[in-house]
């Protein structure tokens, strides 16, 4: 089936309407896969998908609004456009599941934030092999972007239900580095890129959600929101308690901002059989993960010993 994405790009100051603005994100998208035989991505009113036979279709959707998740004076259309995607596509990793299909709004003040905020969005899902198949523009006074994303899965997935007392808990990495970034960023700090980067363009992680599967665990959620506060929702998805005994901390950032900053995007896993989720990791050349410590029996989780005040970022909380 020919692509349709094959028109040239209309210059940017021809735009000024919202077909012309449609228009031009169908070219910008059409690097991605070409539709199969009865499948429609762009140019309907909805698209049309054919799932691989024996798959299980994963959706999950998310939304990021500038000035809310990114600073506006550090950050542009494109980095939101990134993290909107990478956001999204770290609920369908934290469940084991394989990027496939995603759909994208954007609205924005003017033409010129949309293709950006659009421009982002297509560069997380190439990096991470998703093809962006629809989506909707629109007017409006702030800028926001809403993903919906479809991943592929086998019949064993990870949940937050499963954990059960006796359980190890992992994460797939330090914490932190997001909410240092956004620090160095707010204190025009340039000596670490590396953690400015990871605020505003976060990587879910896929492979390791997958180790996760392949090694028998037993639950998992990534730490979108704080180790605190996404660990007790675990907790209490599954019925459990948690006992800390440590908080890794990347370098260049504060235990706090590891505990509580959220944003970090690495996956909290539980496990009865931690050797071999050490050795599924070491097994695909990942870095192993860090046991942090134990599921227990009753409620709430503690660090040495001490009650956990489940802190993260929570919207409404006022």
């Amino acid at each position: 089936m020919p692509s349709p994405f094959q028109k040239p790009i209309p210059p940017a100051g021809s735009i000024g309407r919202e077909s012309g603005v449609v228009e031009r994100i169908r070219n910008l998208i059409g690097v991605g896969d070409t539709p199969e035989i009865g499948e429609i991505f762009f140019g309907d009113d909805a698209a049309v998908l054919l799932a691989p036979a024996g798959k299980m279709v994963v959706a999950c959707t998310d939304a990021a609004v500038m000035g809310v998740h990114l600073d506006p004076r550090y950050f542009g259309a494109a980095d939101l456009g990134w993290r909107a995607m990478a956001a999204t596509l770290s609920d369908l990793a934290a469940m084991g599941s394989e990027p496939w299909r995603a759909l994208v709004t954007v609205i924005a003040p003017d033409t010129t934030e949309v293709i950006d905020a659009m421009e982002g969005a297509q560069a997380a899902a190439q990096s991470f092999g998703t093809t962006i198949v629809g989506g909707d523009v629109s007017s409006g006074s702030e800028l926001s972007v809403s993903v919906t994303a479809l991943g592929l899965s086998d019949p064993n997935y990870l949940t937050r239900t499963a954990a059960r007392p006796g359980d190890s808990i992992f994460v797939t990495g330090p914490l932190g580095g997001s909410a240092a970034g956004l620090r160095y960023a707010q204190s025009n700090d340039t000596a670490h890129p590396e953690l400015i980067d990871r605020h505003a363009r976060p990587r879910p992680r896929f492979r390791e959600g997958r180790c996760a599967v392949l090694a028998g665990a037993s639950a998992a959620i990534d730490t979108s929101d704080g180790l605190g506060l996404d660990l007790e929702r675990l907790c209490q998805a599954s019925g459990v308690g948690g006992a800390l005994d440590l908080i890794p901390v990347l370098d260049g950032a504060q235990e706090s901002e590891a505990l509580s900053g959220g944003e970090d995007y690495e996956l909290i896993m539980t496990t009865s059989r931690p050797e071999e989720l050490v050795r599924m990791f070491q097994a695909e050349g990942l870095p192993s993960p860090i046991r942090i410590g134990l599921i227990t029996e009753g409620q709430g989780v503690t660090f040495k010993g001490e009650p956990l005040k489940a802190e993260g970022y929570e919207h409404f909380s006022h």
